[in-house]
């Protein structure tokens, strides 16, 4: 239930929690409240970059409170469409395919309650592209291809000066005269 507190000028969100004893019997009902507004603060800071998003949402999949206003009073379902993936290696990750791309999907329920906390992150936010993992060794290859290029560029020409050099002294020694003078 939500309820406006004036004296505490706070919106709570209220639900029952049982109370357990040692031998893990229920022994009472307590009502729980959460501060709505410290709550979607929290969420805000907690929020992994900037495209993704945190919700509070009920056993129905309705979502209550969110950091990304376009999810508020959305049904989870409606977000994901019907294709929701495992990630490989995560089980308790989920992968779908939203309007920005692939989105990671995390969800845990709030201790026993009907309630979960829903993470969603876009994985371009956490994958680098191939570019950006390629860019800077491509760009230093690059570099030095053509730095390699230039050297031998300059060493043939230095070698090829030399033979220059050994074509004009033949040249000369061919032009002498040598006929033995009296």
């Amino acid at each position: 239930n939500l309820d406006y507190n004036k004296t505490l000028d706070q919106t709570l969100f209220w639900f029952d929690q049982k109370v357990y004893n040692d031998k893990k019997e229920p022994i009472a009902l307590a009502g729980v409240a959460i501060d709505l507004s410290s709550a979607v603060t929290l969420m805000m800071e907690s929020l992994p970059s900037k495209n993704s998003s945190v919700s509070f949402a009920d056993s129905d999949g309705l979502i209550s409170i969110s950091s990304d206003k376009e999810k508020l009073n959305a049904r989870i379902s409606d977000l994901i469409g019907t294709s929701l993936d495992s990630v490989k290696g995560y089980p308790e990750l989920q992968r779908y395919t939203s309007k920005f791309g692939d989105t990671i999907l995390a969800r845990r329920n709030i201790w026993t309650s009907p309630y979960q906390i829903v993470l969603s992150i876009q994985e371009k936010d956490f994958v680098p592209s191939t570019i950006n993992v390629m860019g800077l060794p491509l760009a230093i290859g690059l570099i030095f291809a053509v730095a390699i290029g230039f050297i031998s560029a300059l060493l043939i020409r230095l070698m090829f000066r030399k033979f220059d050099q050994m074509e004009k002294a033949m040249q000369q020694i061919a032009e002498l005269d040598l006929t033995p003078t009296p």
